[in-house]
């Protein structure tokens, strides 16, 4: 069998398909991709059973056929190759050779392969009633809310992006680590269905590192598993069976407290008072009274930091909240806009952050209780 195909295409399909194999896979044969050739077309397959990866691509061959190769190895080899097509040639005993068009290279490179009957079959799905949204977009969503997911294995609905879409084409992004929230909220093309989903954290970074530019994406939801169609990539993945919690129980409208407060001015004051804090608590108190805002901490074997702030808010009684001042600053990198609005229920009592301008992302952090 012998494949012909541009090298910078076979060279990221096999990039795209080894990202997903782990050397700790008990299963040998999931170290290796799954090449299938047509007479114009291959299709580049690796999975996890977690994670299941499929792009295909526009190639000239012989003969159909199918083999095993260690993609790490095969992409290593095609990175070092000059910018040409590249003829590969797989023999009956499936060894691999690589060689390049250049005609100034003369080199002759060939590597194990194995026959692809004993690799696991993959579930298809059914590629009907997707739903698109532009890849920017989604990438956005993610990257807004992802930090707040836990990476400790707490509680599994922790550990994953819950998505949520509504009949009116409302769909929101979530994640917490119950120390926090974020949540990111993006109008799609009506298509009158509605779903419920947590994606799981392994499987966000390899969905993302394939978005970029507004070209449109698609994507599903079934039972326990979700589809992603992004170009000539699909990813498959297992989704996390568990119930996210409730989080519009934390965004009451019944505030206490509301001020207007400019971004860069909070976060470069955190910045400063955070160095007086321990880790991994960085501990400091808020203290909202009129249109000041005092930021303080003391730590006995540190030292003591505290500065004021010019706030705009109507609310004359004080409220001290007792914070985490990290995860107030990493909520506060998120958000582009100058301007934001805190929000109080009460002393002791979740802090709520959302940018005035564009109020579709919201961050929520959790207090100290004070003893």
């Amino acid at each position: 069998m012998k494949i012909k195909i541009a090298k910078n295409e076979i060279l990221k399909a096999v990039t795209i398909a080894e990202s997903i194999i782990s050397t700790k896979s008990i299963n040998t044969i999931l170290l290796n991709c799954l090449i299938k050739v047509s007479l114009n077309k291959i299709e580049v397959i690796s999975t996890n059973n977690e994670i299941s990866l499929f792009t295909t691509l526009k190639a000239t061959s012989s003969k159909d056929g199918s083999f095993l190769v260690n993609g790490k190895k095969m992409a290593s080899i095609l990175r070092e190759l000059p910018e040409d097509e590249v003829i590969i040639k797989v023999t009956e005993s499936k060894v691999i050779e690589i060689n390049t068009e250049n005609k100034q290279i003369k080199g002759d490179y060939k590597l194990i392969g194995l026959v692809a009957d004993e690799y696991p079959e993959i579930e298809t799905f059914a590629e009907n009633n997707l739903i698109e949204i532009k890849q920017n977009s989604f990438k956005e969503m993610i990257s807004k809310v992802v930090y707040a997911a836990s990476i400790e294995v707490v509680r599994p609905a922790y550990n994953g992006v819950f998505f949520k879409l509504n009949e009116e084409g409302e769909m929101n992004a979530v994640a917490t680590d119950s120390a926090r929230m974020a949540i990111y909220n993006e109008k799609i093309e009506k298509k009158e269905q509605s779903f419920e989903a947590i994606v799981p954290l392994k499987t966000i970074p390899h969905l993302t590192s394939l978005l970029e530019g507004e070209e449109k994406m698609f994507f599903s939801f079934e039972k326990n598993r979700c589809f992603f169609k992004i170009d000539n990539t699909k990813i498959i993945s297992r989704l996390i069976n568990e119930r996210f919690p409730n989080y519009k129980d934390v965004l009451s409208a019944n505030y206490l407290f509301k001020a207007k407060v400019e971004k860069d001015d909070f976060l470069a004051s955190l910045k400063r008072i955070v160095i007086f804090t321990k880790e991994p608590i960085y501990k400091v108190d808020l203290i909202f009274k009129g249109e000041n805002l005092t930021i303080e901490t003391q730590t006995p074997e540190l030292g003591e930091a505290r500065e004021e702030l010019i706030i705009q808010s109507l609310f004359k009684e004080e409220i001290v909240i007792r914070i985490n001042a990290q995860l107030i600053i990493e909520a506060l990198k998120k958000i582009s806009e100058k301007a934001i609005e805190l929000t109080i229920t009460g002393n002791s009592q979740p802090v709520i952050i959302k940018p005035i301008e564009k109020q579709n992302y919201i961050s929520v952090v959790m207090p100290f209780q004070k003893k």
